[in-house]
């Protein structure tokens, strides 16, 4: 037992390394136990990693820039090796049969010496397909920028008002408390205690509708980053960022992808209108042909090997009208395109004209909320006052409370209309991601803008916040254990 107990003794090396696993361990759980919640550049970084539109749109440029190289492609020569064995057998005489082997390959070149502007145009399509797909790339990354914050918008205002909520849940079964009170003294009637006690029943019901559109925009947002709803992620309640958005000036109106890939698309059905007029002209294509005769087992010798050099015109007659059928579809196709871009044109000013009447409207109604508020608050303190004095029935008191949420919400989802609707004008003026808040949010985009192709996105699952904190939490209290000291907790 002397032994053993010596093992544990004061000054041995088994005692400390057990007292260090067990601060590793325990420092650990802490770490872990406490998640991070996640701020809204996260959030971005994370919908921009891994929104599957952003993937697809991503995709579908990559393609696009594939078929404008082929497209550039079909100006130059085409070489065709061809190899053909022909195996025959023929009777020589009633004994024996002889076999007729004929192997012969091959090799054409040929190129377009002019094809009426085809080619051109067609390689002027695809460009401006590419070009297109490039900007509908743009517009995807920022179309979900503008989900992301919106969501996040609609997440913090549900929040803010439950928090209201609460608030006026305490305060009105304190109030509750105070007239059961008085019900007992003979000061009130029992019919205004079941008055404050369905103005409790009213807060608890907003509290339940809030509680579920915060749980719905927050579900919006976890989809967005392409995670499942169920999620336990706890996201940051910081509104820090809210205080530049308001206040932004938009130095300029700035590119707005959807309106220039429109403007692309109109490129690309103008381009197609010359390929097809182009269909009607004649070609000249030269065709230089070499041919290898393989000797056989046959009678005669193989032919002689020889190159040939022809030259083809090509001048289309008469095709039952099938020409002009295409020309006139590309060129209905161009109208159509132009009709579209001045169509979008035409809705996005229409929608920035909205959005600053939005804005307006909205700083308008913050400054009536708060004058609304400050007037409400008053006259429910002088309607206490006189309910205190029995000059007055609890139900004026019950009116000017109603008054004073009302203003207080109407104050709160003003603000955030506000928010909204310069989240939409930078949105339009093409600045959304210019802005000092969100100037990450094109960070792989930029090239896009400067028409580089994307690079792919990873699919790897994220490491969150909180894991990676308590993963370098744990490594530093491992190394400090192993050291014999101790970390101070954080």
């Amino acid at each position: 037992m002397a032994g053993q107990r010596g093992i544990f003794a004061r000054g041995t090396g088994l005692a400390p390394l057990l007292a260090r696993v067990t601060v590793l361990f325990g420092m650990t759980a802490v770490a872990f136990a406490a998640p991070v919640p996640m701020p809204l550049e996260t959030s971005l970084r994370k919908a921009l990693e891994r929104n599957p539109s952003i993937r697809a749109a991503s995709k579908r440029w990559k393609a696009a820039l594939r078929l404008e190289d082929q497209a550039g492609s079909a100006r130059g020569p085409s070489v065709v090796l061809r190899d053909t064995y022909d195996k025959t057998t023929r009777q020589f005489n009633q004994l024996f049969f002889i076999p007729d082997i004929n192997h012969v390959a091959n090799a054409e070149l040929t190129q377009s010496l002019y094809n009426g502007g085809q080619l051109s145009a067609a390689e002027e399509k695809a460009r401006h397909d590419a070009e297109q797909a490039r900007w509908l790339y743009v517009e995807t990354r920022r179309s979900v920028v503008e989900q992301v914050v919106r969501a996040y918008l609609d997440w913090l205002q549900q929040e803010e008002l439950n928090g209201f909520y609460r608030k006026a849940i305490e305060r009105d079964q304190k109030l509750v408390s105070e007239i059961a009170v008085r019900v007992e003294a003979g000061k009130a009637l029992e019919a205004e205690r079941l008055q404050a006690r369905i103005r409790v029943l009213d807060d608890q019901r907003n509290l339940l509708e809030g509680t579920n559109l915060a749980s719905l925009a927050r579900s919006k947002l976890l989809v967005l980053m392409d995670m499942p709803t169920d999620s336990k992620i706890l996201f940051s309640r910081d509104v820090s960022f809210l205080k530049t958005l308001p206040g932004l000036q938009a130095p300029g109106a700035g590119q707005n992808a959807s309106i220039e890939a429109s403007r692309a698309a109109a490129s690309a059905a103008e381009a197609q209108l010359e390929q097809a007029e182009g269909a009607s002209l004649p070609t000249v294509n030269l065709a230089i042909r070499g041919t290898h005769f393989f000797e056989g087992l046959q009678f005669s010798s193989a032919d002689p090997d020889f190159v040939n050099t022809v030259i083809v015109f090509e001048y289309p007659l008469f095709d039952s009208g099938s020409r002009d059928d295409q020309e006139e579809a590309a060129r209905e196709s161009l109208a159509a395109s132009e009709a579209e871009l001045r169509n979008q044109e035409l809705q996005i000013e229409l929608e920035r004209k909205q959005a600053e009447l939005d804005l307006t409207v909205a700083t308008r109604r913050i400054d009536i909320a708060r004058q609304k508020q400050d007037a409400a608050n008053e006259t429910l303190r002088v309607a206490k006052e006189r309910y205190d004095a029995g000059t007055v029935l609890l139900s004026e008191v019950l009116e000017e409370v109603a008054n004073t949420e009302l203003a207080a919400t109407e104050g709160i989802t003003a603000r955030f209309d506000a928010y909204r609707a310069k989240l939409t004008l930078l949105r339009l003026q093409g600045l959304l991601a210019d802005t000092g808040l969100m100037g990450f949010a094109e960070v792989g985009a930029e090239a896009a803008v400067d028409g580089k192709v994307p690079e792919d996105v990873t699919e790897d699952e994220p490491v969150e916040p909180s894991r990676k904190q308590a993963l370098g939490r744990a490594a530093s209290v491992a190394a400090s254990t192993l050291r014999g000291r101790v970390p101070r907790p954080r």
